[in-house]
C-alpha cells in the first residue's frame, strides 16, 4: 500500500505562457520563465504536511523537476497542448491508479 494522499500536476511555467500577438495560443515556456516557476513550485509545496506525488506535465516540467530535485514521487505525463489531450488524460489515468 503506497502511503500518497494526493497528487500535484506541475508544468513546467505555473501561468500561461502565449504568443505576442494572441493570449488563446500556447507556445513552450522560456527558461527564465521556467525558472521564475521554481519559486511557485515551492511555495506550492510548502502548502502541503504529507506525501504527495508530483506529476510532470511535459518533458519542459520534467526536466526542471529533475534539475530541482528532492522529490521523492515523481512522474510524467504528456502535456495536452497540440494533439496531446488523448494521451495526457490516459496517461493521468494510469498514474492516478498505480498510485493513489
Amino acid at each position: 500500500m503506497n502511503t500518497y494522499r494526493e497528487v500535484v500536476l506541475w508544468n513546467a511555467f505555473p501561468w500561461h505562457p502565449h504568443g505576442a500577438e494572441a493570449t488563446t495560443t500556447n507556445r513552450k515556456p522560456r527558461l527564465p520563465e521556467v525558472r521564475e516557476g521554481h519559486a511557485a513550485f515551492d511555495a506550492l509545496m510548502g502548502c502541503f504536511t504529507h506525501k504527495l506525488c508530483v506529476l510532470a506535465v511535459g518533458k519542459v516540467a520534467q526536466d526542471a523537476l529533475a534539475r530541482w530535485g528532492g522529490l521523492e514521487c515523481t512522474g510524467y505525463i504528456r502535456h495536452p497542448a497540440q494533439g496531446g489531450e488523448a494521451k495526457f488524460r490516459a496517461q493521468f489515468r494510469e498514474h492516478a491508479a498505480s498510485i493513489l
